[in-house]
């Protein structure tokens, strides 16, 4: 038995292993670079997305199945649809002081950010306004030119002032503020005449007694301006002799001697002007607040989202192919171990049996 055991054994190890290892196969990858439009900032793909790639793809002769995708965006432009509205718009012209529709214009462009088009004017109304306690106030100056001597300037000076609101004229009084002086100089636009009468032929005399003669070229004044002008009844600070002449000839008379002597005094001056100012109230205005209705049909540019053009990168991997095996030779070959073996069993036993 132990024999047929043995036997049975090397048999066995004999046969065929109908069990086979099968060699991995070494799958290939492309990719695919696709372009497409969406107004979608979501480019995932997803079932009814913006693009959906094809699920297999046959390169040289391979299948090849989708395995990955990845997006780029290119560029991204904002869109606008093109609608026509009726456009209303208003201009306003406020205190005007009579109705006056030609200031305005008959057609306006309209041009902005949204906006682009002509607004027609339809019409203007008007809205009265009556505008009360009205003030104003004035500064003036009243000249009183060069002058010797320094002006008194009266408490008040009358004006009339001109209201351009209501057109009109107001008489007023302005209060005296104050005296200005400028432009001190010396002029001689003054001539003084002085007759001399002396009981001397030859000569004459001043008021201090001083003594001059009558037959010198031109009277005398230079030394004496202050016995002058005091003769003159002119003050020496604000007057000064600069010429002298004689006017006609030396009469004799009676015993007296006479003469007329013309001087040319300069005065001091400077120039005055007396400054008045105040507030005063105004007459009660009517005026017209005046607006413009303008109506036009122009193109709105309305926002339609934004088109982006994107770059989807896909990856596919190669379909594995199914390999067959040959099993004919290995089944035949098994079988005919099989067949013998069990015909060595039987023999065996039989053999066995017999002894």
């Amino acid at each position: 038995m132990k024999r047929i055991s043995a036997v049975l054994l090397i048999m066995l190890m004999l046969c065929p292993n109908l069990a086979f290892a099968e060699e991995p196969q070494v799958l290939r990858t492309i990719t695919k670079e696709y372009e497409f439009n969406t107004k979608s900032f979501d480019f995932e793909y997803t079932q009814g997305a913006s693009f959906e790639p094809p699920e297999e793809i046959t390169e040289d002769g391979a299948i090849y199945k989708f395995k990955s995708i990845v997006y780029e965006l290119i560029t991204q432009k904002e869109l606008f649809l093109t609608e026509q509205v009726t456009f209303y718009h208003e201009v306003e012209n406020k205190g005007m002081v009579e109705k006056d529709e030609t200031i305005f214009e008959e057609i306006i462009q309209i041009n902005d950010e949204s906006f682009e088009g002509e607004a027609v004017l339809k019409e203007v109304t008007y809205a009265e306004n009556v505008i009360k306690d009205r003030t104003a106030s004035t500064t003036e100056s009243y000249d009183y030119g060069f002058q010797s001597s320094k002006p008194i300037p009266p408490d008040t000076l009358d004006v009339l002032y001109h209201d351009e609101s209501s057109n009109s004229d107001v008489l007023t009084k302005l209060n005296f503020v104050k005296l200005n002086e400028s432009n001190a100089q010396w002029e001689d636009n003054i001539h003084v005449e002085q007759t001399y009468r002396s009981i001397y032929v030859d000569e004459y005399l001043l008021n201090d007694g001083t003594r001059l003669v009558f037959n010198c070229d031109q009277p005398e004044y230079e030394g004496f301006e202050d016995v002058l002008l005091e003769h003159m009844r002119l003050k020496k600070e604000n007057y000064r002799i600069v010429g002298s002449k004689w006017i006609g000839d030396i009469k004799t008379s009676e015993g007296q001697t006479t003469r007329i002597a013309q001087y040319t005094v300069n005065r001091y001056v400077k120039e005055y002007s007396a400054v008045y100012s105040g507030s005063f109230e105004l007459p009660n205005i009517l005026t017209y607040d005046a607006t413009a209705h303008y109506v036009g049909d122009i193109e709105k540019q309305v926002p339609d989202g934004i088109d982006y053009t994107v770059k989807a990168i896909v990856t596919y991997e190669e379909k594995p192919i199914p390999i067959k095996k040959n099993l004919t030779p290995v089944i035949a070959g098994t079988t005919g171990g099989v067949i013998g073996l069990c015909g060595l069993v039987f023999f065996l036993i039989k053999k066995r049996n017999k002894e």
